[in-house]
Order: structure tokens, then C-alpha cells, then sequence
């Protein structure tokens, strides 16, 4: 009996591990493999974040379309999955609290003040402003997943590749009339909005300028400021960011694998080509295209009604020149 007790304890507590665990919130894709390279066509982006393909030592790097006699593909994000976030979790020392006496007040638990992430000078001016940390309290200390709203991949037949991702971020910011009186502004709402524009856009322009993020674009957009219930100002606004890696790809059947010219670590994945359609999913939940929560993306060839510039049809502008409808 104690032999027998022995032999199945392992089996007990693998059940209960497997029982214990979480069930991934992105599904994984198709694994079929497939030709990345169908309906490619010989066009290269040159852009300075690598070395000029073969044949073009002399180029100019500068994001601009060119040909290197090796055929590529250009690819649409048409979908994809984010690791939930989930809310922050009640610490058990604010539930469980014992009665309070008569006459003793209960702990109270205290949030700072919006004014405590935003500094203005007296013509109103924003001198410092802090928009990670007002996400940070409108989360409860979580920072959640920032959806993608669109995305290009272009691969090469001579093994290189670039995703671009943009990122879409709605944000609000509240002012109280007292904490805009102290800081001695004053200011109508609408004034308000066009000052807190131009000091984003001055961040955005410092974010784009580090070398680790050379690839990326930023904008700020749809910032509008109104009057709340406080007798101050409700700002509403997007941040917009575009980038991401750019290197040398391998496949093996199924497994594409992506190495990152910023030497970050590599990118393993299983993918899915077939009629016009591309699936790619992170291989074990980890991250794809060095994004912490992106697990899964789909992709469709390049058109002149997927939202975005495409090289391979010669696009002046959002699917509008070259092969497109003329641009207005």
C-alpha cells in the first residue's frame, strides 16, 4: 500500500497543476506554412536602419521605394490578439478591515491629485505633464494593452523584413478650477487644448528622436478640452504610435523566425499562407515582433482600401496614388 501511495503521488499533483493553470486568452492561428513571397513584386524599402541591399551601394536611405532584383511581398494587418489586462486586484488588508470604535474614523484610501501630473506656467503654457502617470491612477496602477489599429509587413525573397504597427491610445485628462487658480492660469477650456497639444507634440518629437526609437512616428491628434462639472477643464485626445523592428527573417516549414536589427531577442513563430490571407502567432504565448502582450496577428495582401500606405502599389498617400484612385 505505501509502494502504491508513492507511485501515484506524481500523477495527483500533475493534475492539480494542470487544473491550476490558465487557459491562454489568444488562440494560436493556423500552422500550414505557406509561400510569403505570392503576388510579390520587386520593390525594397531603403530604409537607414540596415545596410543597402545588393546591387544598390549607392542608395539613398530614406524610406523611399526601390528595386534590388529580389521579389517581396507587402502584407495589410487585417486583425490580431492582445493579452488581456485584467483589473488590478483589491488588496486583502482594505477587505478584510476590523470594525472601527465609536468616534475613530476608518482608514480612508487616498488618490493624489490631478494637479500633482501637470505643471503650467502663468500664461497657461503646459511645462511638464506626466500622461503615464494619469493612466497609471485611471487604471488603478495598471497599465492596459494598447490596441493596434493598423499595421504593414514587408518581406523580402533576400531574407529581410519590416513591421510597422500603429498604436491608438485615447486619453483624458481632468483639471479642476482650483488646481488650474493655483497655478496661477487662466485660461477659457478651448485655449487650454491648443497649449496642451503643442507640449505633446515637443514630447513625441523627443520620443522619435532617441536611437532606440529611430524607426517610430508619433502624433497626437482630436484634442479637445471642455468644461466639467467642477467649473474646469476635461480634456479628451489620441496618441498615435507607428513603428517597429526591422531585420532578417528565417523559415523552417511552419516556423518563421524574425531577428531584430536592434538585437533585441528573437521573434519565434508558427505561420499560415494561403489564398491572399497570412496568419502568425507567437510561438508558447511568447512575444511577437517584440511586443509584450501582441500574441497574434492576420494579415491580407496590400489594397487601396486597408487604411494605409502601401509601397507595393506606389500609394502617394492612405490608398490613394500610384495603382489607387488619384489623391484629392
Amino acid at each position: 500500500m505505501t509502494t502504491t501511495m508513492r507511485r501515484a503521488a506524481p500523477l495527483w499533483g500533475t493534475l492539480l497543476l494542470l487544473a491550476c493553470q490558465t487557459e491562454p486568452f489568444c488562440t494560436e492561428r493556423g500552422k500550414c506554412g505557406g509561400d510569403l513571397m505570392t503576388g510579390g513584386s520587386d520593390f525594397v524599402v531603403l530604409s537607414s536602419l540596415h545596410e543597402p541591399p545588393p546591387g544598390m551601394d549607392t542608395a539613398v536611405l530614406n524610406d523611399t521605394p526601390g528595386q534590388d532584383g529580389a521579389v517581396d511581398s507587402e502584407w495589410s494587418l487585417s486583425g490580431g490578439c492582445m493579452d488581456e489586462v485584467k483589473s488590478a486586484p483589491v488588496a486583502l488588508s482594505q477587505v478584510r478591515q476590523p470594525a472601527k470604535p465609536a468616534g475613530e474614523r476608518s482608514v480612508e484610501r487616498t488618490l493624489p491629485d490631478w494637479c500633482s501630473s501637470i505643471v503650467l506656467a502663468s500664461d497657461g503654457s503646459v511645462k511638464a505633464y506626466d500622461g503615464f502617470y494619469t493612466m497609471l491612477i485611471a487604471n488603478e496602477g495598471w497599465f492596459p494593452a494598447v490596441p493596434i489599429a493598423s499595421g504593414t509587413l514587408k518581406l523580402s525573397q533576400n531574407g529581410r523584413y519590416q513591421v510597422k504597427l500603429t498604436q491608438l491610445l485615447s486619453q483624458r485628462i481632468d483639471l479642476s478650477a482650483s488646481c488650474l487658480t493655483a497655478q496661477g492660469a487662466s485660461q477659457s477650456c478651448s485655449d487650454f487644448a491648443t497649449k496642451l497639444k503643442t507640449f505633446i507634440d515637443m514630447q513625441l518629437q523627443n520620443f522619435t528622436k532617441d536611437p532606440s526609437y529611430r524607426s517610430f512616428s508619433a502624433a497626437v491628434g482630436n484634442v479637445v478640452c471642455g468644461t466639467n462639472a467642477d467649473a474646469g477643464c476635461t480634456c479628451d485626445y489620441d496618441l498615435s504610435i507607428t513603428g517597429g523592428p526591422s531585420g532578417r527573417y528565417a523559415t523552417t516549414g511552419s516556423q518563421l523566425t524574425f531577428f531584430d536589427d536592434q538585437y533585441r531577442p528573437p521573434s519565434l513563430t508558427q505561420f499560415c499562407s494561403s489564398g491572399g490571407n497570412l496568419d502568425i502567432s507567437s510561438e508558447d504565448q511568447t512575444r511577437l515582433f517584440n511586443k509584450a502582450d501582441l500574441r497574434t496577428t492576420s494579415w491580407k495582401k496590400a489594397s487601396c482600401q486597408d487604411g494605409v500606405q502601401s509601397m507595393s502599389l506606389g500609394e502617394t498617400g492612405v490608398d490613394c496614388g500610384g495603382m489607387c484612385p488619384p489623391c484629392n
